[in-house]
């Protein structure tokens, strides 16, 4: 079972800056600890507990509560898929993608797929009906005949190379 615990390095005696919450990490024999990018004055947060003193004066305790509830669940669902024992390396790569989440970038091929897809639930404007099953046959018909033509040109299709060049070499793959 893992443990996740959160954790300031300077007392509130001591520092009266801010201070930088850590995150420790336990799970089997690993014992790791990241930064969490989240920073914080230490009387406002309680080691002991792992989490924020309830003070007035701090007028953003609830966005930093949430933050850190949402980081755990981040790291607890990236651990779940994880296949080997996580090291300091995976869980700083999980910590910068919870801040910084990619984007899924559409390639072509992924585009022409959801848009198959959903091509029953759109609505054809001329007809105002659902596209029809013989025009969905021809959007797969299309697509198979595009991802051959990429397989056999060993080509990567992608939006950027989709231009009158591509356009051409593909009506002649299509008359051979």
């Amino acid at each position: 079972m893992a443990t996740l615990k959160y954790f300031t390095r300077t007392s509130a005696k001591k520092n009266k800056k801010l201070s930088t919450i850590y995150c420790r990490l336990k799970h089997g024999q690993t014992d790791v600890t990241v930064k969490t990018g989240i920073q914080i004055r230490p009387e406002h947060f309680n080691n002991k507990a792992g989490g924020i003193r309830y003070k007035a004066e701090f007028t953003n305790k609830d966005e930093t509560e949430k933050t850190l509830r949402d980081l755990q669940n981040h790291v607890y669902d990236q651990l779940v898929v994880l296949s080997e024992p996580p090291d300091k390396d995976w869980l700083e790569e999980t910590v910068n993608k919870f801040y910084n989440p990619q984007e899924t970038k559409f390639t072509l091929f992924s585009f022409i797929h959801d848009f198959i897809d959903k091509a029953p639930t759109r609505i054809t404007p001329k007809t105002n009906r659902p596209v029809s099953y013989k025009q969905i046959r021809e959007y797969e018909r299309t697509f198979y005949y595009l991802k051959e033509f990429a397989s056999s040109k060993k080509i990567k299709l992608d939006f950027t190379n989709v231009d009158l060049s591509f356009y051409y070499d593909f009506i002649a793959f299509l008359k051979d």
